[in-house]
């Protein structure tokens, strides 16, 4: 591999992809469109909401900018369910907890944005190995 899919590769997960699959019930034919956690954007913006609180948050603080910076620089896109996607929606969603402080359409873009890496190198892997092939 070069250092220039590396590049590519970081612009890729940086700019978001789209992903399926999700490992969660109820999941099954939707899509997120995510970018990294901790992408530059998340990165400041958890930076400037944790700016000044005690290090570290209680939960329910932590959860609290996790969701903003989730809904603000992570998920960029859905499709696959009936919900139109706007950032709006999204916070909506990724703020609704249940009663348990748990939320399972967080929890799947937390999985997806995870695997984003992953995806990017096997793409880079795949386009590598295609454009070797004679």
């Amino acid at each position: 591999m070069k250092l220039s899919d590396i590049k590519r590769g970081y612009a890729a997960m940086n700019a978001g992809v789209w992903v399926d699959n999700i490992p969660l019930p109820l999941f099954e034919g939707v899509r997120l469109q995510v970018r990294r956690l901790w992408n530059p954007d998340f990165a400041a913006l958890w930076e400037k909401l944790t700016d000044g609180k005690p290090d570290p948050l209680p939960d329910a603080d932590q959860r609290a900018v996790m969701t903003q910076c989730l809904a603000q620089t992570v998920l960029i896109g859905w499709d696959g369910t009936e919900d139109v996607y706007s950032p709006a929606a999204a916070l909506a969603l990724l703020s609704d907890d249940e009663a348990d402080g748990s939320n399972p359409v967080r929890m799947a873009v937390i999985r997806a944005a995870n695997s984003v890496a992953d995806r990017v190198k096997a793409q880079l892997e795949a386009d590598e190995k295609n454009s070797a092939t004679p």
